[in-house]
């Protein structure tokens, strides 16, 4: 029974992308989302909203949902939502690209749909993670780091330091 349930869902997943996506149509039944903070969170939701086609949802082995991940018509994950054990939300991480598809930015929301965190990402020329700061939600420095490529772009060095600037964690590669 629960292997024709899985196999059903994911049907369903499939039908979603191919009948939301291809034609632009909205669909409750595809998990629209309905939060936004503010009027930019408000213009990015709008933008997930149009552009989504897959939702996918993990359960445990009593059925009880785990997670929920959306992914946006190019294949990036947009949104993940963790759930407890009650099936309430727990955590949701969004996630922000650029035009090359590379991660800019990720946001972390609590229960109550607050934002606690957010993690932003910079590239270089070649297309490599060179920094990676992650704010807490007063927005200072929770944690920074930079990454070092040789001439080949293999990592070569990473540099972690906290909010005060000291040094956590240095590799060398």
């Amino acid at each position: 029974m629960k292997g024709n349930s899985s196999k059903r869902w994911f049907i369903f997943l499939l039908a979603c992308a191919f009948l939301v996506g291809p034609i632009g149509l909205q669909s409750e039944l595809c998990g629209q989302g309905r939060r936004g903070h503010d009027k930019h969170e408000k213009r990015d939701k709008e933008r997930i909203k149009g552009n989504r086609i897959k939702k996918e949802t993990e359960e445990d082995e009593h059925g009880n949902k785990r997670s929920d991940r959306s992914y946006d018509t190019r294949g990036n994950k947009i949104e993940e939502t963790s759930y407890n054990s009650n099936g309430n939300v727990e955590r949701t991480i969004r996630y922000h690209y650029d035009n090359d598809d590379d991660l800019t930015e990720s946001s972390v929301y609590d229960s109550t749909d607050t934002e606690i965190g957010k993690n932003n990402f910079e590239y270089g020329q070649s297309k490599l993670l060179r920094k990676s700061t992650t704010r807490k939600q007063d927005g200072s420095v929770a944690l920074k780091a930079d990454f070092e490529y040789d001439a080949n772009d293999n990592m070569r060095e990473l540099h972690a330091k906290d909010g005060n600037d000291r040094t956590i964690q240095k590799a060398v590669y």
